[in-house]
């Protein structure tokens, strides 16, 4: 086991760098964020209907499962970065749809 210390700019890149070493170059993130904390349920996964659903700008919807609902203050914080650069909600939810089609909803 290796212990090492890095700056939060050098962790950042570490994350993305490690983002396309697992699941390719075509995954590389533009830019990584971080958030203080994540909503989770209260078994400790990630929700990321929540994430994806404060992005596209759609009401929450039920949060009773959520362990932490504070947390989506965090990743509003993100998310009104990111939106201030070249991606929209609007342009999202395009690119989504058109997933959903060619995957099919899973």
């Amino acid at each position: 086991m290796a212990i090492i210390s890095l700056s939060p700019v050098e962790a950042l890149r570490h994350r993305a760098a490690h983002v396309v070493e697992t699941l390719g170059p075509t995954f590389r993130p533009r830019e990584v964020r971080p958030a203080p904390e994540l909503p989770k349920t209260q078994s400790g996964k990630v929700v990321r209907r929540l994430i994806r659903q404060r992005y596209l700008q759609e009401p929450l919807g039920d949060l009773s499962t959520v362990a932490n609902p504070e947390a989506a203050g965090g990743v509003r914080r993100g998310i009104a970065v990111c939106r201030s650069g070249a991606y929209s909600p609007a342009a999202t939810r395009d690119v989504r749809a058109r997933l959903m089609d060619r995957v099919g909803n899973r």
